[in-house]
This record gives C-alpha cells, structure tokens and sequence, in this order.
C-alpha cells in the first residue's frame, strides 16, 4: 500500500464517523477543485490575451496548428499547450463537480 492510500486508510479508520468522514474529504476535494478554477482563470486570460494578439479563436488556431498552416514558432506550440492544459483542467473539475463538489 502506498502512503496515501495507507493515509486514507487511516483517516477512515480514526474518523468517528461517516458523516465526519465525508465532510472532511469535501472539503479536501473543494479545495481542489478552487485551484483548477483558479487555473482556468489563468488560462481563460492567457488564450484571451493570445487570440486578441492573433486575431484568431483558440479553436480556428487549433485546427490550422494541427494542419501545419503555421509554421513552427514557440508561441504556436506555447498556445496549444496552454489549450490543453485549460482542456485537462476542465476535465478534471468537471470530475470533481459531477461527484458534488
């Protein structure tokens, strides 16, 4: 068993009860699903800032990076990563907000 699963294991063992217990992981899970808002928020900015820069949605960047239309500059493999970061950010909070959080 790893230590967080060993950490888990204990918390569920210790914590008087299930009531207690799920509180204390909602508001684990709460916390973290503020910090992929707050990332979002981050990303939200940055692709704003780079389609105005561009004068080109994420999405019409998207398809014309993945045609190879663009060329090879960093800011272009720089906006798909900030993409796919917003991309797995959403994913994951949308996760978290699926089970309640």
């Amino acid at each position: 068993m790893n230590a967080i699963a060993e950490k888990l294991h204990l918390l569920e063992t210790v914590a008087p009860n299930d009531a207690l217990l799920a509180s204390m992981l909602d508001k684990v899970l709460g916390a973290v699903a503020d910090q992929y808002r707050q990332k979002l928020s981050g990303y939200h900015n940055k692709l704003q800032e780079l389609e105005s820069r561009h004068g080109m949605s994420t999405d019409a960047f998207l398809q014309r990076f993945e045609a190879g239309d663009l060329g090879d500059a960093d800011e272009w493999f720089d906006w798909e990563a900030v993409a796919a970061l917003k991309k797995e950010a959403e994913r994951k909070l949308g996760e978290l907000e699926r089970a309640g959080v």
